[in-house]
Formats: structure tokens, sequence, C-alpha cells
């Protein structure tokens, strides 16, 4: 037997292939990477010394050249395949799996000349031609299955006032100011108001609609404090000044509403309960109505009474039929299309004007709120995004549940908008009736944002809430 160093340079686990050096048989890999032989047509005590760590390093490969490792890697990646992975030769030839344009593939490679003998699809991704439209739209990837959040954008900030100033909207001192962080990375922009009314008549849990602030409710606020009661409110995970999911901070988007409910008992917990003086209520407005109708079991023990602004529980009968919006929604994240834009685009609610908008008749706060909504100024957000659209309807569909809407126990107070043209009142009326403690007013000529309305539309909804919650009145 001769020994001969049959081992290449950065490839510890070549093994030799039949075809290579033809002349020696009965080759054995050691444990030092060597090999025992004997040659064929030689006497038992002869000798050789082979030497091949420099096969496979040359430029190009002959026939009798097997390719190291690092060879076969490397014509992988010119070959526009990306993330290589579990590379190994067995039986002769060497294997590979790769992320390829269809999706994950495992590869046969000859070792001889790099050429691929056999694919196999392995897990294929379904993405791949809607990848190309965004492209071609010079879309941004977000990634198309749920559950996965993208690279995560905090909003520039400050650690002394968490609040912008703003012309013409004054606001009152918070007691508390600051951010907290959920379990998943959101950094949540939140503020607790006191009143020195004594004594405090409890606290108010005000919940924003899609594409809100704290600023935005700062008159809201100025009239709950003033009416004796202490309020604690927040900015939900990818608007305001929260984190925002993407870089381009202007698109709205949301995986699953479940996430607002970690916000809410997130801020809830950590920021107003420590802060603030039992009993709780619930103020929310649109979405934030749906989100506290989601996680109304849970609050049971901590909320006495909910007053809905304009609930978010179906879209308007105006546009195409929610089924259709939202079939196409889900067909738009299932093709990685979940951050494309649904509506007018990253301008928001800037792109509105007085005469035509749906959300309030009252010329002066129109213009405040599009003064601080402007997305270009880091508060606002664009229109509705297609993943954001597809949450929404798994959450209306949730809160319709029969189950879910009998183990609503709160008292419930839905104030809708008689000129209703962004939310659906007919699905508010409908969810009045089928919950045990739910009770419906309307409010004629009104549009959606009801604390943002005119004075004779405004009075009329602090009255309904005056007369629901205990203490109300000023």
């Amino acid at each position: 037997m001769v020994s001969g160093n049959f081992r290449f340079k950065g490839c510890a686990q070549w093994r030799r292939p039949p075809h290579l050096f033809p002349r020696l048989t009965g080759h054995e890999r050691q444990m030092n990477g060597r090999f025992r032989a004997r040659p064929i047509h030689a006497p038992p005590a002869a000798s050789a010394q082979i030497d091949i760590q420099t096969v496979g390093h040359r430029r190009h490969y002959g026939e009798r050249h097997a390719m190291p490792r690092r060879a076969v890697v490397r014509s992988l990646y010119r070959r526009g395949y990306r993330d290589v992975h579990r590379v190994h030769f067995r039986n002769g030839y060497w294997r590979a799996r790769a992320l390829g344009r269809r999706g994950v593939v495992a590869l046969k490679i000859d070792p001889r000349n790099g050429h691929i003998v056999r694919r196999r699809l392995l897990q294929p991704v379904y993405h791949a031609p809607a990848r190309r439209l965004r492209i071609f739209f010079d879309l941004v990837r977000t990634g198309p299955y749920q559950g996965r959040i993208a690279n995560l954008q905090p909003n520039p900030r400050s650690d002394v006032n968490v609040l912008v100033p703003f012309d013409g909207n004054p606001c009152p001192e918070p007691y508390r100011q600051g951010f907290t962080r959920t379990d998943d990375g959101f950094d949540l922009r939140f503020a607790v108001f006191r009143t020195d009314i004594a004594p405090c008549k409890g606290t108010i849990v005000l919940l924003h609609g899609r594409n809100e602030c704290i600023e935005k409710y700062a008159e809201t606020i100025a009239g709950l404090v003033g009416r004796g009661f202490d309020v604690g409110t927040f900015d939900w995970r990818g608007q305001g000044r929260s984190t925002r999911f993407f870089r381009d901070a202007r698109r709205g988007y949301v995986d699953d509403f479940s996430q607002y409910a970690t916000d809410l008992d997130q801020v809830f917990s950590t920021a107003i309960l420590p802060e603030t003086r039992p009993p709780f209520f619930t103020l929310a407005h649109s979405m934030g109505a749906l989100i506290a109708l989601l996680t109304a079991p849970m609050m049971a023990n901590r909320i006495e009474r909910m007053v809905m602004s304009a609930p978010f529980l179906g879209l308007s009968e105006e546009g195409p039929p929610p089924g259709f919006l939202s079939v196409a929604a889900g067909a738009m994240c299932y093709c990685g299309l979940g951050r494309t834009y649904i509506g007018a685009g990253p301008r928001g609610i800037t792109a509105l004007r007085l005469e035509t908008n749906k959300l309030t008749s009252d010329a002066a706060r129109f213009a405040r709120n599009k003064a601080i909504l402007d997305p270009d100024r880091g508060l606002g957000l664009g229109a509705i995004t297609a993943g954001w659209l597809r949450a929404a309807a798994r959450a209306i569909a949730a809160v319709h549940d029969p189950a879910h809407m009998a183990s609503i126990r709160i008292p419930v107070l839905l104030v809708a908008a008689g000129a209703e043209r962004v939310v659906s009142s007919t699905a508010a009326e409908a969810y009045a009736r089928r919950i045990r403690a739910g009770s419906l007013i309307t409010i004629a000529g009104a549009r959606h944002e009801l604390m943002q309305e005119a004075d004779r539309y405004r009075d009329q909804f602090f009255a309904a809430f005056d007369a629901f919650v205990p203490g109300g009145g000023a």
C-alpha cells in the first residue's frame, strides 16, 4: 500500500472520483484527509508520491480535473443563484441548494465542468411575477406573508417634549409623556393628562382612528380635562410619532389588528394605569372603535363604558362592494403587494379639498388637521394600503363573530354620522342591535369625524357622551 495526499486546498470533504487516476485502486480516505491506494500494475512494495493539492484551482477545468467546493459556489452565484447552502459531494457529483427565480431548488452539478446536471424545485416562490411588476412601478417589496415585520423605522423624537406644537392648536400640559416599547420592538408615543378639578371623575382612554395622532385631538383633550377627567392617549404603531413599518413613513400598514390590541394593552399597563385615576372609560373613533370592540372581552375588568364615534364596522356603501375590496386586498398581499396604495396615494389628507372632503364640514378644523397631518411633516400618512385593508377586513369579521359579540359585556354607545361616506352607518346600527349592552345615536347631517365637526354637530356628540358616561356633565 502506498500513501498519496489527495486532499484539495480549501476542500477537506472532497472524495476522489473513480475516473481520476484510474491506475490506483482500493483508495481509502483517512482521518487526516489522506488516501491509501494500491497501484494496479505495480508490485506491493512499490511506492508513489501523489500530490494533487493544486488540482481544481486552474482557471479552466479539464476532463480529468474535479472542481473544489468554493469554485462550485462561485459558479452558482455567477449563474444568478442566491443563498447557496448545503453544498456537499455525494455519489460522484456536487450537490447544493440555492434560491433561484422560481424558488429554492436542489442542484446536481458535474464535478468536472460545473454544469448543472439536474435541478429540482423544492419550495416555489409565488410572488416572482408580482416582483417584476413592483420593479416596473418602482415599488419596494414589503414581504408577502402575514406576520413578517419590515424594517422598523423610528420617527425622529425628543425625550424632552414628544408633542409637536402647532399654531392655533393649544394643548394642555401633559402630566407624563414619552415612549414605551412593545415586545416586538415598536416604540409607541403616549401622553397622559391630569385634571385639576376635584374630585376626578375618572380617566378617558382616547383611541384614535387611522392617520391620526395626539396633536389632532388637542381640542378634544382640553374639553375632557375641563370636564374633570384624566386622559390617556397614544399613537398606534405605524402612525403619528410611533415606530413606522417602512422607510417610506407615509405608508400606513399593519400585519394584523391583534398588533393594535398589543399596543393598547402595553400603553394601558405601563403608562395609563399607573398615572391616572379610576374608573376608566373608552372614547374611540373609527378604527379605534373597531380595536376597542376587538379587545372588549380582555378589557372587561378594566373599562366601565365605551363611547364609539363613527365606528369602523364596514366600508361605506358608496364605493365598491366590501367583499370585492377585501378579496382584492388579500390577493395583492398574497402576491407581495401589501404595501401598495389603494386610493389617493401618498398625499393623504393634503389631497382633499374642503368642498368635497368626507371628514368634516368645519373649515377651520379641516385646515388645522390638514396642516397637522401633512405627511411631509412626519405625523400623517398617505392613503390606505392593501395590507392595512386586509387586516381591517379580518378584524371586522372577527368582531362580527357571534361568540365574540356575546362576550362583550361592557355598555357601549355607538354614535353614527348622518352624512357618513367613509364607513358604514348601517353596519353600526345592526351591530348595536346585536350586542348585549349596545345603544345607537345618529347625528343627522354630520360627517365622519364627529369630534372634528362643526360645533352644531360636535355639541350633540358630547351631549350624548355626557349623558352616557357617569359624571360626564361639565
